[in-house]
């Protein structure tokens, strides 16, 4: 993967609809599904259940919530360019849950750590996450 390749576009809206979110649901792990015009650049963070018997430790997208995503990206000539979860307790990094639920080869993974907040993100290679540089707006505040 070339540098342009290796990044993840996010707007200050889709950051500040997954801080929102993740806030919201703390102390459980929030969980979406990420539009754009192309894999590497998310312009809509849809909200979706976290229906995993688990929610404070692991996340899993309601699929109705993924149906209603993918049907959305499709009437606006979008497309599902990632997922994203929050770690409410810190862990900014991918866990080994993570990489055991990685499915959709090819799109980007956005988490959100909320203790210190920071915005990580991979690409899923099929096996493993390969490393993205997360690019929010210029004067994005998080507060």
């Amino acid at each position: 993967m070339n540098a342009e390749d290796a990044r993840l576009l996010i707007t200050g809206e889709v950051a500040r609809a997954v801080l929102d979110h993740a806030l919201a649901t703390a102390p459980e792990e929030c969980c979406g599904v990420l539009l754009g015009p192309r894999i590497g650049e998310a312009t809509l963070a849809m909200q979706a259940r976290n229906v995993h018997e688990q929610p404070r430790t692991r996340y899993q997208v309601d699929p109705e919530a993924l149906l209603h995503a993918v049907e959305k990206a499709e009437a606006e000539g979008l497309e599902v360019v990632g997922f994203y979860h929050s770690h409410p307790r810190g862990w900014a990094r991918f866990s080994e849950e993570d990489r055991a639920r990685g499915s959709w080869e090819g799109v980007d993974y956005l988490l959100l750590s909320l203790a210190p907040l920071t915005y990580v993100a991979g690409r899923w290679d099929g096996e493993a996450f390969q490393e993205l540089e997360v690019h929010l707006p210029d004067g994005f505040e998080p507060s």
